[in-house]
C-alpha cells in the first residue's frame, strides 16, 4: 500500500477512504495466507492491525525507497506473487491488481530509459 499510495502509512490514513483501502489491502492478504495453510494467528493480524492504523507513522516499505530512489523492485516476486494467489483461489485481488499495475509500470518506465 505504501508503493501504491506513495506515502507513508500515516500518509495514506490521512487521505480519503485510505483506512478503507489499507483494511481492505490487509483482509486479502490474510485471506490468501489463509487458503495457503498459513493462516495468521489472531495476535498477527492485531498487531498488523495496530500498525495499519497508526495515525501519523511513518512507516513505509522498503519498496518504496526503491521506488522513490529509481532504482529495481521486487513487483514480480511480492505483489505480482500475491496477485496470483489471489487470482487462483478466487479472493477480492483488486487493491493488488492496481498495486501490481503501478509497479509493473514503473519497471516498464525504467526499461524505457535504459535503467
Amino acid at each position: 500500500m505504501t508503493c501504491l499510495m506513495r506515502g507513508s502509512v500515516g500518509d495514506i490514513l490521512a487521505a480519503p477512504d485510505g483506512r478503507a483501502l489499507m483494511q481492505r489491502h490487509l483482509d486479502s492478504c490474510v485471506a490468501i495466507a489463509a487458503k495457503e495453510g498459513y493462516a495468521p494467528r489472531a495476535n498477527v493480524i492485531e498487531r498488523y492491525q495496530k500498525v495499519m492504523n497508526s495515525t501519523g507513522s511513518t512507516l513505509t516499505a522498503s519498496m518504496l525507497r526503491d521506488l522513490e530512489g529509481g532504482g529495481p523492485i521486487e513487483a514480480d516476486h511480492i505483489v505480482g506473487f500475491m496477485l496470483g494467489k489471489a487470482r487462483e483461489h478466487g479472493i477480492d485481488d483488486t487493491m493488488l491488481s492496481v498495486a501490481y499495475t503501478h509497479l509493473k509500470a514503473y519497471e516498464a518506465r525504467r526499461a524505457r530509459q535504459g535503467l
